[in-house]
Order: structure tokens, then C-alpha cells, then sequence
């Protein structure tokens, strides 16, 4: 029995911690803590890679350095900015962890009805 609740206890130490994930993601040490990564990757990778072989391309640049890099024509079709603002990434974010949450809660819940009726069929058998 110990060990059943022993088990429980970490499932809901688990939950706990994963329910306060979201909250995280719009902290402001931990945004500068992952730009400062961000930027010390991006330092290395600037540092390792041979000038000629990398290209530090911002999209609001457009085509012209990046078919330059390519060495290929630049299209006729306007430079695609669909994602202005991160809007899908955000959206896709919020519907994804509500789904995972909700899987998690009712996996959650089936485990503690297995378990109740488990120690429910020995309890009443013994």
C-alpha cells in the first residue's frame, strides 16, 4: 500500500509541475535566460562556421540576400509573411497544451479509478 501511494505522490508532484510549465514560458528571467542562450548559440555557431559557408539572414530582409547566398534567381512572388507576430505559433501553442492537458487529466483519472477499483476487489475479498 506504501508503495501505491508513494507512486501517487510523485504522479501528483508531476502534475503539479507540469500544470505550472505554461506559466514559465511568460516569465521574464526565464525569456532572458532563453534569449541569452539563444544568443550565446548563435554566437558559437557564428564562431565556428566559416563566414562564407554561413548566412545571418533576418527575414524582414527579404529575398535578395538569401537567393544571393544561394546563388539563385530571386522569385517574382512577394516574400511570404504569413506568420506576422508569431500568431500561429502562439495559437498552435494554446491548442496543444490544452489538448496534452486534458489527455493528461484523463489519463490521471482512469489511473485512479483503476486504482480504486483494484484495492476496491481486494479489499472487499479479503
Amino acid at each position: 500500500m506504501l508503495k501505491n501511494v508513494s507512486f501517487l505522490l510523485k504522479i501528483s508532484f508531476w502534475w503539479n509541475n507540469f500544470l505550472h510549465f505554461g506559466d514559465t514560458l511568460h516569465n521574464p528571467e526565464a525569456t532572458a535566460l532563453f534569449r541569452k542562450k539563444y544568443r550565446q548559440h548563435n554566437e558559437r555557431v557564428q564562431a565556428v562556421i566559416p563566414s562564407e559557408r554561413l548566412l545571418v539572414f533576418n527575414l524582414k530582409q527579404g529575398w535578395k540576400p538569401l537567393c544571393e547566398f544561394l546563388g539563385c534567381d530571386i522569385p517574382s512572388t512577394q516574400f511570404p509573411r504569413a506568420n506576422v507576430g508569431h500568431a500561429d505559433g502562439k495559437k498552435y501553442a494554446a491548442e496543444y497544451a490544452a489538448k496534452v492537458k486534458s489527455t493528461i487529466a484523463y489519463i490521471f483519472l482512469f489511473g485512479i479509478l483503476l486504482f480504486v477499483a483494484v484495492f476496491g476487489v481486494k479489499l472487499t475479498g479479503s
